[in-house]
């Protein structure tokens, strides 16, 4: 998969902004099962097409609902599995508040040991649930890194 860099910043900002690195365990009646999925929603359509052109991956409508009358329709991308693991691979240098989640994203679709898995949901749930501040150190490396216009 090669993509410029350009579109990885563009992705992992909409990443950090409306995206999610979702892990979990289904139990089944006799067993488990683990399940890895990265989730973007927009309510622009175009955003989800420019998605599936660049990552491959799906995208549908979501929630239809209007709960107020100026409601926008949401769309859902998604990407499972190991090719969102490369995926997530790829947008990592340029992520800022999802950083550790998607570290630990890729860790999780690359062992198969069920403890580690285990162990890394409990891992995410944590780090979803604390506030990642943008430190100094992260604005002089994003300075650093930003791309100028041409």
């Amino acid at each position: 998969m090669t993509i410029s860099k350009e579109i990885l910043s563009y992705i992992a900002g909409y990443t950090d902004g409306d995206g999610c690195f979702s892990i979990r365990k289904q139990t089944l009646e006799t067993r488990s099962k683990y399940a890895a999925q990265f989730i973007i929603t927009s309510t622009d359509i175009s955003v989800m097409k420019f998605l599936k052109e660049n990552l491959g991956g799906s995208y549908i409508i979501g929630d239809k609902r209007e709960r107020f009358p100026n409601d926008k329709i949401q769309y859902r991308f998604c990407i499972c599995g190991k090719l969102s693991g490369e995926m997530a691979k790829l947008i990592l240098p340029f992520l800022i508040e999802r950083k550790k989640q998607c570290l630990c994203y890729i860790q999780f679709i690359e062992t198969n040991c069920k403890k580690t898995k285990d162990r890394l949901i409990k891992k995410m749930k944590i780090l979803k649930h604390s506030t990642n501040f943008v430190s100094k150190e992260d604005l002089i490396f994003l300075n650093l890194l930003r791309i100028p216009k041409e």
